[in-house]
Protein backbone atom coordinates (compact mmCIF):
# COMPACT_ATOMS: atom_id res chain seq x y z
CA UNK A 1 0.00 0.00 0.00
CA UNK A 2 2.97 2.26 0.55
CA UNK A 3 3.65 2.43 -3.27
CA UNK A 4 2.96 5.67 -5.45
CA UNK A 5 1.58 5.03 -8.61
CA UNK A 6 2.57 6.99 -11.20
CA UNK A 7 -0.17 7.65 -13.79
CA UNK A 8 1.04 8.48 -17.15
CA UNK A 9 -2.82 10.36 -18.35
CA UNK A 10 -1.96 12.50 -15.46
CA UNK A 11 1.74 14.22 -16.89
CA UNK A 12 -0.17 13.97 -20.02
CA UNK A 13 -2.90 16.47 -19.48
CA UNK A 14 -0.89 18.82 -17.31
CA UNK A 15 1.23 18.95 -20.51
CA UNK A 16 -1.69 19.46 -22.19
CA UNK A 17 -2.78 22.18 -20.28
CA UNK A 18 0.59 24.16 -20.47
CA UNK A 19 0.82 23.51 -23.81
CA UNK A 20 -2.63 25.75 -23.88
CA UNK A 21 -2.09 28.30 -20.99
CA UNK A 22 1.60 28.87 -23.66
CA UNK A 23 -0.31 29.40 -26.72
CA UNK A 24 -3.19 31.84 -24.50
CA UNK A 25 -0.20 34.43 -24.05
CA UNK A 26 0.95 34.12 -27.62
CA UNK A 27 -2.45 34.83 -28.62
CA UNK A 28 -2.68 37.43 -26.42
CA UNK A 29 0.34 39.07 -27.86
CA UNK A 30 -0.67 38.56 -31.39
CA UNK A 31 -3.71 40.30 -30.25
CA UNK A 32 -1.72 43.67 -28.83
CA UNK A 33 0.44 43.19 -31.67
CA UNK A 34 -2.68 44.11 -34.02
CA UNK A 35 -2.86 40.73 -35.69
CA UNK A 36 -5.89 39.27 -34.15
CA UNK A 37 -9.25 40.92 -33.29
CA UNK A 38 -10.86 39.97 -29.92
CA UNK A 39 -13.78 37.38 -30.76
CA UNK A 40 -16.21 39.23 -28.87
CA UNK A 41 -15.29 41.91 -30.94
CA UNK A 42 -15.84 40.06 -34.14
CA UNK A 43 -19.29 38.94 -32.79
CA UNK A 44 -20.42 41.83 -32.12
CA UNK A 45 -19.59 43.31 -35.25
CA UNK A 46 -21.43 40.36 -37.01
CA UNK A 47 -24.19 40.32 -35.54
CA UNK A 48 -24.15 44.54 -35.94
CA UNK A 49 -24.09 43.63 -39.40
CA UNK A 50 -26.65 40.93 -39.63
CA UNK A 51 -29.23 43.83 -37.95
CA UNK A 52 -28.06 46.85 -40.02
CA UNK A 53 -29.12 43.99 -43.48
CA UNK A 54 -32.09 43.03 -41.76
CA UNK A 55 -33.63 46.71 -41.18
CA UNK A 56 -31.96 47.46 -44.89
CA UNK A 57 -33.85 44.33 -46.59
CA UNK A 58 -37.22 45.11 -44.24
CA UNK A 59 -37.48 48.64 -45.34
CA UNK A 60 -37.02 48.07 -49.53
CA UNK A 61 -40.42 47.17 -50.40
CA UNK A 62 -41.97 50.06 -48.58
CA UNK A 63 -39.36 52.77 -50.26
CA UNK A 64 -39.92 51.11 -53.27
CA UNK A 65 -43.36 51.11 -53.14
CA UNK A 66 -43.49 54.94 -53.02
CA UNK A 67 -40.75 55.91 -55.59
CA UNK A 68 -42.98 53.34 -58.37
CA UNK A 69 -46.38 54.07 -57.67
CA UNK A 70 -46.62 56.51 -60.50
CA UNK A 71 -44.22 54.65 -63.11
CA UNK A 72 -45.74 53.72 -66.15
CA UNK A 73 -42.52 52.10 -67.66
CA UNK A 74 -41.12 48.54 -66.71
CA UNK A 75 -37.99 50.12 -67.24
CA UNK A 76 -38.42 52.96 -64.85
CA UNK A 77 -39.91 50.60 -62.45
CA UNK A 78 -36.91 48.28 -62.50
CA UNK A 79 -33.96 51.58 -62.47
CA UNK A 80 -35.60 52.77 -59.60
CA UNK A 81 -36.10 49.03 -57.93
CA UNK A 82 -32.52 48.39 -59.13
CA UNK A 83 -31.19 51.99 -57.93
CA UNK A 84 -32.16 51.17 -54.06
CA UNK A 85 -30.96 47.97 -53.99
CA UNK A 86 -27.82 49.65 -55.13
CA UNK A 87 -28.21 52.20 -52.20
CA UNK A 88 -28.89 49.57 -49.52
CA UNK A 89 -25.82 47.58 -50.40
CA UNK A 90 -23.50 50.20 -50.50
CA UNK A 91 -24.25 51.32 -47.06
CA UNK A 92 -23.68 47.69 -46.06
CA UNK A 93 -20.29 47.25 -47.63
CA UNK A 94 -18.38 48.77 -45.24
CA UNK A 95 -15.34 46.18 -43.53
CA UNK A 96 -17.08 46.25 -40.37
CA UNK A 97 -13.66 46.76 -38.42
CA UNK A 98 -14.19 48.79 -35.41
CA UNK A 99 -12.39 52.13 -35.29
CA UNK A 100 -9.84 51.35 -32.67
CA UNK A 101 -8.12 48.75 -34.79
CA UNK A 102 -8.07 50.66 -38.15
CA UNK A 103 -4.95 52.59 -36.77
CA UNK A 104 -3.22 49.22 -35.70
CA UNK A 105 -4.18 47.96 -39.47
CA UNK A 106 -2.87 50.98 -41.56
CA UNK A 107 0.46 50.14 -39.20
CA UNK A 108 0.59 46.70 -39.81
CA UNK A 109 -0.02 47.55 -43.61
CA UNK A 110 2.61 50.39 -44.13
CA UNK A 111 5.12 47.95 -42.37
CA UNK A 112 4.65 45.15 -45.35
CA UNK A 113 4.78 47.68 -47.85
Amino acid sequence: MGRELKVPLADQALAILNEAHKGTGELELEQQRGNLLPMELVIAAWQGHIANSRAKLLALPPKAAFQVLGMESYLEVEHAIRDIIYEALDELAGDGVPKEYEKRFEVIAANLE
